[in-house]
C-alpha cells in the first residue's frame, strides 16, 4: 500500500516538474534576454543604430528607445518572445504604415490644394464688389464707374483668372464656401490620423533598435570568442 502511494507521488512530483519545465520555456524571452545583456555590457541602456534606420530617424525622443524599462515593456506590450515573431511583427506594422502613409499623403496634398485656392481667394475677394457694382450700372454711369475703378477690375480680371487656373475641376467654379468646408473636414481626419501613425512610427523604431542591439552583441560576442581561442604559432612543432 506504502509502495502504490508512493508511486503516486513520485508520479505527481514528476507530473509537476515538467509544467514547471513547460511554464519556464513558455516565458523565456530571447529578446528580453538581449536588452539585459546589452544594458549590462553598456551602462544600463542600450545602443541606438547611427544610420540605416528609416523609423528611428522620425522619432524626437529616441533617448527614451535606449532605456532598459521601456523597451521590455515594449516587447512585453506586443507578446513577442523571438526575434523571429519580432520580424513578423515589423512586417505587419509596414503594411500599416505603408497605407498610412499614402492615406496622409493624399490628404496633405488635397489641404495644400484648398489652402492655395484660399489665399489667392482671399486676394481676389475684396474685388468682387467692383465687378458686381460695375455691371449693375448702364450706359454713361457704367463706363464711368469703369474708368473711376479700371485698377480694382483689373486685379478683378487678373485674380479670377489665376484662380481659375489653379482650379482643377472640370467645372472651374469659384466656390469659397465649399473649400472651407473640405479643408477643416481634411483637418479633422488629418489630426485624427495622427496618434495611430505615431503609434505605427514608434513602434517600428523599437524593432529596429532591437534589431540593431542583437546584431551589435552578436558581434560583440564573436569577437570576444576570437580573443579567447588560442592561435597555434606556425614556427612550433608539436
Amino acid at each position: 500500500m506504502a509502495r502504490v502511494a508512493y508511486e503516486k507521488a513520485k508520479e505527481g512530483l514528476s507530473a509537476a516538474k515538467a509544467i514547471s519545465v513547460a511554464i519556464g520555456k513558455a516565458i523565456k524571452n530571447e529578446i528580453i534576454d538581449v536588452i539585459r545583456v546589452v544594458a549590462q555590457r553598456n551602462h544600463d541602456r542600450l545602443t541606438l543604430p547611427i544610420m540605416g534606420s528609416k523609423y528611428l530617424r522620425l522619432i524626437s525622443d529616441r533617448p527614451s528607445m535606449q532605456d532598459r524599462a521601456y523597451m521590455e515593456q515594449f516587447v512585453s506590450d506586443i507578446g513577442v518572445t523571438t526575434f523571429e515573431d519580432l520580424k513578423t511583427f515589423k512586417k505587419e506594422q509596414e503594411v500599416k504604415y505603408n497605407a498610412m502613409v499614402s492615406e496622409r499623403s493624399g490628404m496633405r496634398e488635397r489641404m495644400d490644394y484648398f489652402e492655395g485656392l484660399l489665399r489667392v481667394y482671399e486676394k481676389y475677394e475684396p474685388y468682387i464688389k467692383f465687378h458686381k457694382e460695375q455691371w449693375e450700372l448702364k450706359g454713361w454711369e457704367h463706363k464711368k464707374y469703369e474708368r473711376k475703378h479700371m485698377v480694382e477690375l483689373a486685379y478683378y480680371d487678373t485674380y479670377r483668372k489665376g484662380l481659375k487656373e489653379m482650379i482643377t475641376e472640370l467645372d472651374k467654379k469659384i466656390t469659397a464656401g465649399a473649400w472651407r468646408k473640405e479643408l477643416a473636414s481634411l483637418q479633422m481626419a488629418y489630426e485624427k490620423s495622427t496618434t495611430p501613425y505615431a503609434e505605427v512610427v514608434t513602434d517600428l523604431a523599437c524593432v529596429e533598435v532591437l534589431q540593431h542591439n542583437r546584431k551589435d552583441l552578436d558581434g560583440m560576442l564573436e569577437n570576444e570568442s576570437h580573443k579567447r581561442t588560442p592561435h597555434k604559432d606556425k614556427n612550433i612543432t608539436i
